[in-house]
């Protein structure tokens, strides 16, 4: 299952660092699939989730960070 998220600003590592060591915790291992900086000020990062039955409790945990702009299952509609 994949997660998207968008936060403001260009790549920041720290920052996707702490999103998977707080999912890590929370709902075990986590991984990163790719993370890109567009032209409208946003990164976007995917996230692997290695089943799809937390999917729901982990975008709602993304979504209470308050750092994040955006978070979704799959994809945003852009093909990410």
């Amino acid at each position: 299952m994949k997660i998207i998220y968008s936060y403001e600003g260009e790549r920041n590592e720290g920052l996707e660092s702490s999103v998977l060591e707080d999912l890590g915790k929370r709902f075990g291992q986590t991984g990163q699939t790719a993370s890109h900086s567009g032209e409208e000020g946003l990164t976007t990062v995917t996230l692997d989730l290695p089943g799809a039955e937390h999917w729901q409790k982990v975008v709602e945990a993304l979504e209470g960070r308050g750092d994040l702009v955006e978070v979704a299952p799959e994809s945003f509609g852009e093909g990410a």
